[in-house]
């Protein structure tokens, strides 16, 4: 069959809105999916540390921070002294033990024996969930080789603060893109830096 030339652009001119209208279908399809591109398979899963919730009120951050470094320092008194009394102090399931003297407070301290930076934390209800880079400390329980390869690891507690004391110390689980656990993108942020190697594993003391 003969087509006239105007038959013809009108094929051409069909067969152009409809090669239009399917690379549109694709470019949109694309951008809904970007799962689909080279390096977005777990785009989902990141999350920078720091990025977990509200921000912690700096008042209770602070307690956790003068706390943290007396414990450094090896003034287990002082670091003690932060206690409310009574307070709970839980490391590990097998490990809570309620505070309710100054000496039970000292020694509960005593028991760490890493010293800590804070990196960053967040408010989850009444708690502060504060991730730590655990450091050697000094002081009875401390020394150069108490933390052994705990030190630059990073460990996470739970506090809850009242009037600038702490009435729950809990060990806090690590979450995905901590320092050292698998979704990890980039260095911690608010706080004392990140430090290198892996999240301290359930044997080893947070501080």
């Amino acid at each position: 069959m003969i087509t006239g030339r105007g038959d013809r652009g009108r094929a051409v001119g069909t067969s152009t809105v409809v090669l239009t209208a399917i690379l549109a279908l694709m470019l949109l399809s694309g951008c809904a999916s970007t799962s689909s591109l080279p390096g977005h398979e777990n785009a989902r899963h990141v999350r920078l540390a720091g990025q977990d919730g509200p921000p912690a009120d700096p008042s209770q951050l602070a307690v956790v921070r003068r706390w943290a470094a007396a414990l450094r320092a090896g003034n287990l008194g002082a670091a003690a002294g932060y206690f409310h009394l009574p307070s709970l102090f839980e490391n590990g399931a097998t490990d809570s033990i309620e505070l309710r003297s100054a000496a039970e407070a000292e020694a509960a301290n005593s028991t760490l024996p890493c010293g800590a930076v804070v990196i960053s934390a967040f408010r989850e209800g009444r708690f502060i969930d504060v991730l730590f880079r655990l450091t050697a400390r000094a002081g009875r329980g401390g020394g150069p080789q108490a933390c052994g390869s705990g030190v630059g690891q990073t460990a996470r507690t739970r506090f809850l603060i009242h009037n600038g004391q702490i009435l729950d110390w809990l060990r806090a689980p690590s979450l995905p893109g901590d320092p050292g656990v698998p979704g990890h993108s980039g260095g911690g942020s608010g706080g004392g830096g990140s430090g290198g190697g892996g999240n301290t594993g359930a044997g080893s003391l947070p501080v």
